[in-house]
């Protein structure tokens, strides 16, 4: 909508800036009579918990490019709290990235989406699923990315039940990948999902601020809490029973990605597996099989992507070589290494057209061998 409108992507909320230019569009005339307004009844909450420090984490490590922001080491911007914002009597959809929350006739001034007519609708038909207490736990990321699903969306989910919310009150976004499902199931089997294109009705609907604030686009990092992480090595142990490691030498394969394409990742593979790599897709396997397969790994080596928020099954001692576009990527990954004692290092290829980069396969390949012949199998 913001496309067609013109209207850059950026803030993701503010509903009032879309529903101020429909009047010219004849399709979506059914949105004529919103407006928006800020339905929270309080957003001023104790703090559920404080964002983690990291001061074992050495910024030097990381070397990354100026076109970066990587809120809470380089620039030093603290993480928010988990604070909960509460409504009461709202009608709440959920799709993907993106979520509504709305009541007569007003759109929250936090909400990512405007609500479809099927939607408003339901609410004239009393067809709403009815829910005491919704928390979500979603935000702009895409739950499918398991960087984002387990760093943001289920570490948060850690945090609440931590803090002794019951976990049929916490809702997380519905997710395809599968090691997400295979370590929300872990975790706690009834955490809720919130359905794709359903309406729900709350009588009390909460959003920990850390997943709304428009100050930190980035992952809120509460997966750096020593308490969150060592509930995922627990649960990752356990769901990973019965599923075989591929190797104690791997590289995670980023050449299904549509962003942040490798150009010259065919050739680091064929060099890597000459001196003994197995070669990963992660999308291929099985939610246990990839967990089994970091867990059974000295060596990983992997450009920066979802398929290292696996990390958080390594063992200690592990060690990581990621390979960084020069002006993208986070330390999300390397927050997990320095919390987990995992050894860490990372290296920064070159820039291609559009997002597409390169690396140093001389380079990779001479840090690679070195870090084999320190590890257990070397």
């Amino acid at each position: 909508m913001r496309r067609r409108l013109g209207l850059e992507p950026n803030p993701f909320n503010n509903a009032g800036l879309i529903l101020s230019n429909l009047r010219d569009f004849e399709d979506v005339g059914y949105l004529a009579n919103l407006f928006e307004a800020d339905l929270a009844q309080d957003a001023t909450s104790s703090p559920l918990a404080q964002p983690p420090d990291w001061p074992e984490l050495d910024l030097t490590r990381v070397r990354v490019g100026p076109g970066n922001s990587l809120p809470g080491f380089v620039n030093r911007v603290t993480p928010p709290p988990i604070r909960l914002v509460t409504f009461h009597d709202v009608f709440f959809a959920h799709r993907g990235d993106r979520f509504c929350i709305f009541k007569e006739g007003c759109v929250d001034v936090r909400a990512t989406a405007l609500p479809s007519r099927s939607f408003l609708d339901d609410v004239g038909r009393n067809t709403a699923q009815a829910v005491p207490r919704l928390i979500y736990c979603g935000n702009q990321h895409s739950p499918d990315n398991p960087a984002h699903f387990l760093a943001d969306h289920l570490s948060t989910a850690i945090v609440l039940l931590n803090a002794g919310f019951a976990a049929s009150e916490i809702f997380l976004p519905s997710t395809r990948a599968p090691v997400n499902k295979t370590l929300q199931t872990a975790i706690n089997s009834d955490l809720r999902i919130v359905s794709n294109d359903r309406l729900y009705h709350a009588r009390e609907l909460c959003l920990p601020m850390s997943m709304i604030s428009q100050t930190f686009l980035h992952h809120p990092f509460h997966a750096a809490d020593p308490l969150v992480l060592s509930t995922f090595s627990k649960a990752c142990v356990t769901a990973a029973q019965g599923a075989v490691g591929l190797g104690p030498w791997i590289y995670l394969a980023r050449r299904k990605a549509q962003r942040r394409r490798l150009e010259n990742e065919i050739d680091l593979i064929e060099r890597l597996e000459a001196r003994g790599f197995a070669v990963i897709d992660m999308e291929d396997l099985t939610g246990p099989e990839q967990l089994a397969a970091i867990i059974a790994a000295d060596v990983v080596v992997a450009p920066h992507g979802g398929a290292l928020a696996n990390l958080v099954a390594a063992r200690k001692g592990t060690s990581v070589i990621e390979l960084f576009h020069p002006n993208k990527g986070t330390l999300a990954f390397a927050v997990i290494a320095a919390r987990l004692e995992l050894c860490y290092t990372s290296i920064v290829g070159q820039a291609g057209e559009e997002d597409r980069w390169r690396i140093d396969i001389e380079e990779v390949i001479r840090v690679a061998e070195s870090t084999c012949k320190n590890t257990r199998s070397g």
